[in-house]
């Protein structure tokens, strides 16, 4: 599911009509269509029904459309806050997680570097638990992370932007790759592979294996700094992995599956609230100390001049 899906999606429910859905966001009734077949798809659900050139919303077309406006509400929210950071500050620091990071920066902030020349943005690549602290501590003005349930952003700010799956990688020669459905019990001996920055999604997985009665938990035998070693592992048979959808697409040679009893993950946006705020009062208290500092020099050197007149 991508921002862009749901944009589309909501347009033809608003117009109830595929032709207007796609004059008004400017692409092809094509790219409409799709998109909407690419939910259903996702979702496993019907969502339009065409009847020559009416359309008629399901039950679940409604239910859905509540979500997916309720997705680029915070998707806006977001956004309005990029600008707001960005209209008081000539740099933003962003944190990316290693797995799913970098697919959504390139999805929403992507043109930001055209919208604002003169910005620096400063990316910074680490766990959800590093990219948090990061956040507390003020180093960050803002994060993109997966909200795998583990760990609380409830002293932050923050919109749910959009979700992705959770697969299950192997190689496409191997046994799994053939299964209709993958279960926790037919992985539970499998080794793994992970990267460094994963912590929070290894503990999802964790929690999933004790769902299913399996304590040992995944066998976790190697863990790279980058995502792409982790991949050629899999790609090669050596090791099996469990990774977003948005990481693994532009890899060849490898399947992934969902497992049963997972759920999709929601990638948020987190930042502290009012950030730039806190810095612009912290550089106005250094300049209000630099100017006191600079004018108790220059009245300690006036009095000198004094005295050594009298």
């Amino acid at each position: 599911m991508t921002l862009q899906q749901l944009k589309y999606y909501c347009a033809v429910y608003e117009c109830r009509n595929i032709t207007k859905a796609a004059r008004k966001n400017f692409v092809t009734q094509p790219a409409v269509t799709a998109a909407i077949r690419e939910l259903e798809k996702e979702y496993a659900v019907r969502l339009i029904d065409k009847d020559g050139k009416y359309i008629r919303i399901t039950r679940a077309g409604d239910r859905f459309y509540e979500y997916a406006s309720q997705m680029l509400t915070h998707a806006q929210e977001f956004d309005d806050q990029v600008q707001d950071m960005v209209s008081h500050s000539r740099s933003l620091r962003l944190g990316l997680t290693k797995s799913a990071g970098s697919s959504v920066y390139m999805e929403y902030l992507s043109g930001s570097s055209e919208e604002y020349p003169d910005m620096e943005f400063k990316l910074v690549v680490g766990s959800t638990s590093e990219l948090l602290e990061g956040l507390w501590e003020r180093k960050l003005d803002a994060a993109l992370i997966l909200n795998h349930g583990n760990v609380s952003i409830d002293n932050f700010e923050w919109a749910e932007l959009r979700t992705t799956e959770m697969l299950y990688c192997v190689s496409a020669i191997h046994p799994l790759a053939r299964a209709n459905r993958l279960t926790v019990p037919m992985i539970a001996n499998e080794k793994m592979v992970s990267t460094k920055h994963d912590d929070c999604k290894t503990e999802a997985l964790k929690q999933l294996f004790l769902q299913y009665g399996c304590e040992a938990g995944p066998q976790v035998i190697w863990q790279f700094d980058q995502q792409s070693t982790a991949m050629k592992m899999v790609a090669f048979n050596l090791a099996t992995g469990y990774f977003p959808a948005d990481g693994i697409r532009q890899y060849d040679g490898i399947v992934g599956k969902l497992l049963e009893g997972d759920k999709p993950i929601p990638i948020c946006a987190v930042w502290t609230k009012d950030a730039w705020k806190q810095e612009h009062v912290q550089q106005k208290r250094r300049r209000h100390l630099q100017q006191k500092h600079r004018r108790s020099l220059w009245s300690g050197t006036q009095l000198e001049a004094i005295r050594s007149q009298m």
